[in-house]
């Protein structure tokens, strides 16, 4: 598929009317009318174009790269900046490396240094946005490597502080990576030279990205102390405030809310939460991870209907975006979750039997888990507590499969929590507050909710 054509997949109704009368004539605006007319149709072939306007195929693509940036240009402007974010916005992921390749390329051919810093600052920071199921490790460190390179010694703290922000994704992305242990110390033990290196230097905008770097490295271990280095980071933040970026004090106020509602202290989380989409909105809602983990925050404290809220304000979006059909696994998963809360286990079936629809590459194994532990819910709460049982044995096999992944067995202990109350409930039982006294442990953070759905009664 062309990244013209996953362009305009991605534009909603009203972006679609503006394309299909942007100011075009001949063969663009043929080629124009045939995606618009053909963006919800999944098995559009483009090469048939060809033989349709009898092109050839490097005359094909002269046309599509042309009218790419004709549509690009009409929806973000003609600066790079919009124009990447407009792209991550859409999930065009593919198309925003393209760009950069493609721009960096003319501007090399410049040889001026000062737009070619600038550049490579945009390329970090729009990659590093990226969801970690299509995360370029590769790109970001090339990036990152280029824009040091660029920086002057005057810019020691902007220096530090990109070296960090670098160190604390990675720390963050090798997270139930197999070998992630060992490249998560590595990050740590650049940290720790370069907080000695920063000592009594006042460069403040550098600390708070150390400080954030370390919180990452203990957010899914002692989250106590990674919460006391946001805190840190805000310290030192608000001497600088008006020198932090918008993306970092966003990012910031994600973060202790994160941290808090691992943390159980779901109210004080929810507050954070609520300040980062009033002032951040847009940032807040670009990543899936926020407003996915806002609306789980919410079903926990049983706010129904403010989750609903945020799940069609913020997630719909990427549900209905083809483009973004990585995050599909995860949304109808929360849906299916939704739904079970509320009882309306055939609606929960819905968003179930659609996961099931999906490709196996979708999701990584710890996804699979939850996914499975879910269905295996469903089973129980449509009644059918044989199956649900018989469907528990085989997940339980699954896990015990995958027990080299780190966290595998915390998911384990779940499924044999919910062993013990498809025998209770088989049996005729009805659960109460007190079942069974002592033998299921009330979740810890977002685990909250899954604990929450074993014990329905």
């Amino acid at each position: 598929m062309s990244y013209l054509f996953n362009l305009v997949k991605s534009l909603n109704e009203s972006e679609v009317g503006q394309f299909k009368i942007l100011n075009l004539t001949g063969k663009e605006k043929l080629v124009r009318d045939e995606y618009a007319n053909r963006a919800s149709e999944k098995k559009f072939d483009e090469s048939s174009l060809l033989s349709k306007f009898q092109f050839t195929k490097s005359h094909f693509d002269k046309i599509n790269s042309v009218l790419l940036d004709k549509a690009v240009t009409l929806f973000a402007g003609t600066e790079l900046e919009n124009k990447l974010d407009f792209l991550l916005n859409k999930q065009l992921t593919d198309l925003i490396l393209h760009e950069l390749k493609v721009t960096e390329k003319k501007l090399k051919k410049q040889r001026d240094k000062v737009v070619l810093k600038k550049f490579y600052a945009q390329a970090f920071r729009i990659t590093m946005a990226f969801n970690f199921n299509n995360f370029p490790i590769g790109q970001i460190e090339y990036y990152c490597k280029c824009f040091i390179e660029l920086l002057s010694p005057k810019e020691a703290a902007e220096k530090y502080q990109t070296l960090a922000k670098l160190q604390e994704t990675l720390i963050r992305y090798y997270y139930q990576r197999k070998d992630g242990a060992r490249k998560r110390d590595i990050a740590m033990k650049k940290l720790l030279q370069w907080q000695i290196e920063l000592k009594d230097r006042k460069l403040f905008e550098a600390e708070v990205g150390i400080n954030l770097a370390f919180s990452s490295y203990y957010e899914t271990t002692e989250p106590e102390k990674g919460l006391y280095y946001l805190q840190e980071a805000d310290k030192v933040a608000r001497k600088v405030y008006d020198k932090i970026a918008d993306h970092d004090k966003s990012f910031l106020l994600a973060m202790m809310a994160n941290h808090l509602v691992d943390l159980n202290r779901y109210e004080e989380g929810i507050v954070k939460y609520q300040e980062l989409f009033l002032k951040f909105p847009h940032l807040a809602g670009v990543r899936i991870y926020h407003p996915f983990s806002y609306a789980f925050v919410l079903l926990i404290l049983k706010d129904f209907k403010r989750a609903a809220e945020v799940m069609e304000k913020y997630l719909q979006p990427f549900l209905k975006n083809e483009n973004a059909r990585n995050y599909h696994f995860d949304i109808l998963r929360l849906y299916a979750i939704y739904h079970l809360l509320n009882h309306e286990t055939k609606q929960a079936g819905n968003y179930l039997q659609q996961i099931l629809q999906l490709s196996k590459e979708d999701f990584t194994p710890l996804g699979d888990v939850l996914f499975r532990l879910v269905h295996n819910i469903y089973c129980a709460q449509t009644g059918d507590y044989s199956l649900a049982a018989d469907v528990l044995k085989k997940n339980i096999k699954y896990i015990d499969s995958k027990s080299d992944i780190e966290g595998m067995s915390a998911y384990k202990k779940m499924f044999l929590d919910f062993g013990k109350v498809i025998r209770f409930k088989s049996k005729g039982n009805a659960l109460n507050a007190s079942f069974p006294p002592g033998k299921i442990e009330t979740g810890v953070g977002i685990a909250r909710l899954y604990q929450d759905l074993i014990k329905l009664p």
